[in-house]
């Protein structure tokens, strides 16, 4: 029934409620300069009241704890994680996409660019005066220094190839690391959730993993019993990263350290991968192999591209049905790279990319300087019948294998100038100073070699419908037309000159590395206008928790005078009544 001891418990009880207050509003002063950290508060709620025979109605008991909880706005998370990775792809592809445009920078005089221009216009100057060896030596020169340069560029190109890859594969590792933590503390939060605790510490801990997680790719979550999670990726299909229930097969990130191609001739080919299992290469058994029949060029393309593969927790490789491969091949119809579309992984692949297209240009614009020149140089459109050509492959394949990593001036040039083909029918002699045909002053083939900067070449299709020389002045195949034994040149219908390809492939760099930067500010005004808002809701506020303590303090003081006073009430019955 109802009297002074009820009184005693309720203030007993509002003490208690008191004291809980005062030691979330310490626990949140302590936590105060922790960005990661959510503020937490107490739930109070009335405790169950009494019900007498007789009385006017129910009698209260006072009030309880419910829970002490955080303060957080999910779709505040949701937001900053979605930004959070559309952030960390656009500041990847700015810095890769920067580091081009630094490469490739026209300033000053050692652009490619004003290369070009030395170049033909030191057969101009040799057309003019075509015995003269100096000026032979500085046509030389100045195609060694073009070529050098062009080299310098596909050099420093793969290195950032090389380096994009390594960062791929630290990413992997951290995204693996990341997930297991999830998973571990995911594990824990269930378990102190069943028995009716509130993890709250923990729950934080989980959230600031998420949050560096969605820098890293894009990710969804689903919100399970018990305070548990399953964490999926947002490009992929087959299953969970994270599990709230435990022993479920989440999934893993692999690297593909190697990549083989079987055999030659075109695709589809057999393809062999290498990988260590768990990405762990401190332990050579857990190197592994995989070949993948019957695969097609785009899928490697992909695969070179990406390379990330799905693997479960043990580090054994998955099919597109999210089951273990576990034999030594499976074919390419079951099998397929990892492609992201957001988040720092996301932003590498696709700088990889952008790298690997680049560097395709270049390969097609040296190529098309070298099948000109040649030709030119030559007077025949067959490599394989010119015994002279002025750039060769460095490597010592022919011709067709020339790319912006090995052309060179051919040495026999360099240690003889004078075998330099200037004269019109120099085309005629494998030797041309055993020209006795034409006049020491002709320079009608230097010249046109000069005149080479303004003609149309269809650059573009090289490496498509254009393979070769004589591809490059074939017109059926989209190609230029060598007349008059290479003094001209008809130009193809829909090409670009040499010079202005390689100024339009600049230009395309430099207005996508706006564009990246562009997204970067916005993307980091977004993130950091969120975290703002964010930082309101869940943030502690050193004012606020301050206020709450002068509350506590008071309600903690008035609970404990009712408790004096029912003391007092108690003696005087007590004593009154002897």
């Amino acid at each position: 029934m109802a009297g002074l001891f009820n009184t005693l418990n309720i203030s007993k009880r509002g003490i208690n409620v008191m004291q809980a207050g005062l030691n979330a509003t310490s626990h949140n002063i302590s936590n105060a300069s922790r960005t990661d950290y959510t503020r937490q508060r107490i739930r109070v709620e009335a405790s169950s009241p009494l019900t007498t025979v007789g009385s006017a109605g129910q009698i209260g008991t006072g009030a309880q704890v419910a829970m002490v909880e955080r303060v957080r706005n999910t779709f505040l998370d949701y937001q900053i994680r979605n930004e959070n990775s559309s952030l960390a792809d656009a500041n990847v592809r700015q810095n890769v996409l920067s580091e081009i445009e630094s490469l490739v920078n026209e300033s000053g005089d050692k652009g490619l660019s004003k290369m070009f221009d030395k170049f033909f216009d030191s057969w101009q100057d040799l057309s003019k005066n075509p015995s003269d060896i100096n000026t032979r030596n500085i046509v030389l020169q100045e195609a060694s220094n073009m070529a050098t340069e062009i080299n310098r560029i596909y050099s420093k190109l793969q290195e950032s190839k090389g380096d994009v890859n390594d960062t791929i594969k630290n990413s992997v590792v951290e995204v693996n690391l990341i997930l297991n933590e999830i998973n571990e503390l995911n594990q824990k939060i269930q378990e102190i959730s069943m028995v009716g605790n509130q993890p709250n510490d923990l729950m934080d801990k989980r959230d600031a993993l998420l949050d560096q997680l969605s820098g890293k790719m894009g990710i969804s979550l689903e919100n399970k019993k018990n305070n548990g999670i399953n964490v999926t990726g947002k490009d992929i299909a087959l299953g969970n990263l994270v599990s709230s229930k435990e022993g479920e097969g989440d999934l893993r990130l692999t690297y593909i350290e190697e990549i083989e191609v079987n055999g030659q001739g075109a695709f589809p080919k057999s393809v062999v991968i290498t990988y260590y299992k768990n990405n762990d290469s401190s332990d050579p058994n857990n190197r592994a192999t995989l070949e993948i029949e019957n695969m097609s060029e785009k899928d490697f393309n992909d695969l070179q591209k990406n390379r990330i593969v799905l693997s479960n927790k043990e580090g054994n490789l998955i099919d597109k049905a999210g089951k273990e491969i576990t034999n030594p091949q499976v074919n390419a119809n079951n099998f397929s790279s990892l492609s992201l579309s957001t988040g720092e992984l996301g932003g590498l692949q696709k700088s990889h990319d952008e790298l690997d297209s680049f560097i395709n240009q270049l390969n097609q614009l040296t190529k098309s300087i070298v099948f000109s020149l040649n030709a030119v140089h030559s007077g025949k459109t067959d490599a394989a019948t010119d015994n002279l050509p002025f750039f060769v492959n460095s490597d010592g394949g022919d011709e067709n294998s020339i790319t912006a990593g090995n052309i060179s001036v051919n040495t026999t040039l360099l240690d003889d100038p004078m075998k330099l083909k200037v004269r019109k029918n120099d085309h005629m002699f494998d030797d041309a100073t055993q020209n006795t045909i034409d006049g020491q002053g002709d320079g009608d083939r230097a010249l046109a070699i000069a005149s080479l900067r303004d003609k149309l070449f269809n650059i573009s299709d090289i490496g498509k419908t254009i393979n070769s020389r004589e591809d490059f002045f074939n017109p059926n195949k989209g190609g230029s037309e060598l007349i008059n034994n290479g003094l001209d040149i008809n130009s193809a219908k829909s090409g670009t000159k040499i010079e202005s390809q390689y100024k339009n492939m600049v230009t395309t760099v430099g207005i996508r590395s706006q564009e990246a930067a562009r997204e970067a500010d916005n993307f980091e005004d977004l993130v950091y206008n969120l975290e703002i808002s964010r930082m309101s809701v869940s943030g502690v506020s050193l004012d606020e928790e301050m206020s709450n303590l002068i509350t506590f303090q008071h309600a903690y003081n008035a609970s404990a005078r009712v408790i004096s006073t029912v003391d007092k009430l108690l003696d005087v019955i007590i004593n009154g009544l002897m």
